[in-house]
This record gives structure tokens, C-alpha cells and sequence, in this order.
């Protein structure tokens, strides 16, 4: 890897990265990563072993150190690193130069701690801005890089890369800007703390309502933030669609209702949420439910599901709806999909 990478690594995770770090040997955990071979081989660990270290190969609570090759080194790690810093766990990110002088019995380097700071620049690149907070490429967002709790998504965004909130547990609300065209029902998986959820009014393709994330005619509900305050919540009658994952471990929602237009609920919409009871209705004449929607909801006693229509109505029912809902207690489903449903964990 070249000298370009690790100044962005640096750039994206420096403020992690320990300055001149007191490293202790005796009994620790050290995990490496960016190290062509990371394994108990490569002759930096026998060292580390051979003054009283442990080598371990991944990130655990008991970790004590993560060692940081910038140059070769990828997010997995550091980002696993950040999340149990986030849980209070005291790991400490380590640079390989200072692991180095280390084992030689010499202090750290303050040049290259020094340079682990990040810093607010514009890559040479023209097709990569680093910002103070964010790493754009191409207008895709491709890591945030703060532990805000207020986050507004630059105008410049237009999509949003997979790892880009990856461990940002703390973040209450995300402000997403008028240029975003692009969002997948994973982006905000990882913010437990996550309330609200803002779109800019002259955006083409997303819109919001009361902290709830809809397209732009509100008839597709993309994203429930994790953290929502109220317990209850009735769908808005526009709403025809319940996209894969839009209610995806909600933990103080416990009643939801629609009385309306559904017509879909995609794979896994409510997996692993703790409602409590679904009331849904709808005046479609067939209502589409798909693999695992209420899957692993763990708290979930009733579900009431069923069209206004009495005849040639249909609910189209994948048989795993329900599965592993252990304190399931009532189910209430239009007559023609009854016998389709398999309550079996």
C-alpha cells in the first residue's frame, strides 16, 4: 500500500490512534491489523509473545491493544476497536512505528503520533473530499467520521456507502441533504440511538414526516429510527409499501396500525423489533407479505392482519411471517391465507 493510503487511514481514523503511548507487554491482548501476515509468524508478534503479550486475531471487549499498520490497513478492525471504546472498554489503538520502538525498549515517536491527527482537507483527488467529519468519493459518503449526535448529511451527497455509520451508536438525529438519490435499508443499522430522522424539503427523491424517512410521495416507509420515543405509531394512509427492514429492532415501539393502502411488507420489516401488537388493514385488494416480516419479534402477542374487501381479496403470505415470535398469543388473518401461516420458531 502506498504512503497515499495510510494519510488517508490516518486522516479517517487518526484521533483514535494513541500519541506516544505507554505500551505494557505483561499478560495483554494485542490485535494487528494492516500487517501482511498477522499471524502468530510474523516475527513483530513472537516479539510481543516473547515480552509476556497475548495475540489474539479479532476485537473482543478483552482486547487491549489494536496495533495499526496505516498503510495496509482496512476499517474492520478499528471500527470493532471504536464500538467497544463506545461500550467503555479501554483499547487502545496503537501505531506499528510505536509498537516497534516499543519492543526496542525506546519511547514513542511523538512525529508519528503527531501525524495521526486529522485534519479539515481537500484531496488532491478531485473525486475525494475528506471533511472534518465526513469521506465523500464520487458523492457517495463513504465513512462519518465523529460521534455526533446531531449529523447533517452535506448537499454535495448523493448516495450512502455501506460501512458510512458503521458503530455510530450515539447518533440521535441524521439531517439528509437535497442531493441524496440513494438510500438502502441497511444505512442507519448500526445507530441504536437514532430518533429522527430529517430529510431536506427541495429533495426530489426522500421525504419525512414526524422523524419517520419516506419517498418522496410518502407512499414507501424506508426507515423507523431505532430509538423513537412513542410507543405507538399509525402508518399514514398514503403509505403502500413497508420496505425491507424499516422497523428493524425498534426498541420503544410496541403498537403499530394502518387502515389504509398497504399493499407490501417487505422481507424482515419488523425483524427483531418489540412491538408488542399489529393492527393493520388495508382497502388494497391483495396485501403482500414477504419472507420473515415480523421475525424474531420477540415481545409481539397479537397480530391482526386483513383487507376491507370481503370478496376476491388475497393476502399473499410467505409461511415464515411469524417465525421465532415465542410469546405469540393471538393471530387474526383474512380467511384466505390462514392455513399458509407457519407459527413454528
Amino acid at each position: 500500500m502506498t504512503d497515499q493510503f495510510a494519510d488517508q487511514w490516518l486522516q479517517q481514523y487518526g484521533e483514535y490512534v494513541e500519541e506516544a503511548p505507554t505500551i505494557d507487554f505483561n499478560g495483554k491482548l494485542f490485535v494487528f491489523t494492516g500487517l501482511l501476515d498477522s499471524s502468530k509468524d510474523n516475527p513483530i508478534v513472537k516479539k510481543v509473545i516473547k515480552k509476556g503479550g497475548q495475540y489474539r486475531t479479532s476485537v473482543s471487549g478483552l482486547t487491549d491493544y489494536l496495533v495499526v499498520n496505516p498503510s495496509g490497513a482496512g476499517c474492520t478492525k478499528i471500527d470493532d476497536a471504536i464500538e467497544q471504546q463506545m461500550k467503555g472498554k479501554k483499547i487502545k489503538v496503537i501505531l506499528l512505528e510505536d509498537l516497534k520502538r516499543a519492543l526496542k525498549g525506546k519511547p514513542a515517536s511523538q512525529k508519528a503520533s503527531a501525524s495521526s491527527k486529522p485534519t479539515s482537507v481537500k484531496s488532491t483527488e478531485p473525486s475525494t473530499s475528506v471533511l472534518s467529519d465526513f469521506i465523500i468519493e464520487n458523492g457517495i459518503l463513504t465513512k462519518y467520521r465523529r460521534h455526533k449526535k446531531d449529523v447533517v448529511i452535506p448537499d454535495s451527497v448523493t448516495s450512502i456507502g455501506k460501512r458510512a455509520f458503521c458503530n455510530c451508536y450515539n447518533i440521535k438525529s441524521v439531517t439528509i441533504g437535497n442531493s441524496v438519490t440513494s438510500i438502502r435499508d441497511e444505512d442507519f443499522k448500526s445507530c441504536d440511538c437514532l430518533r429522527s430522522i430529517n430529510v431536506a424539503s427541495d429533495n426530489l427523491y426522500y421525504s419525512d414526516e414526524d422523524g419517520v424517512l419516506f419517498n418522496k410521495e410518502k407512499t414507501e416507509l424506508i426507515r423507523y429510527p431505532k430509538d423513537k420515543s412513542e410507543d405507538t405509531y399509525t402508518i399514514p394512509d398514503s403509505v403502500e409499501k413497508i420496505c425491507a427492514r424499516a422497523f428493524y429492532q425498534c426498541k420503544k415501539l410496541k403498537s403499530v396500525a394502518s387502515n389504509k393502502s398497504l399493499k407490501e411488507i417487505e422481507y424482515e420489516a419488523f425483524l427483531e423489533s418489540r412491538i408488542t401488537d399489529v393492527n393493520l388493514s388495508s382497502d388494497a385488494s391483495v396485501l403482500k407479505i414477504s419472507n420473515r416480516a415480523f421475525a424474531k419479534c420477540s415481545k409481539l402477542k397479537s397480530a391482526v392482519i386483513r383487507l376491507k374487501k370481503p370478496m376476491g381479496s388475497c393476502i399473499d403470505a410467505s409461511n415464515d411471517i411469524f417465525s421465532f415470535c415465542s410469546n405469540m398469543e393471538r393471530i387474526e388473518l383474512s380467511e384466505e391465507c390462514r392455513n399458509v401461516i407457519d407459527l413454528k420458531d
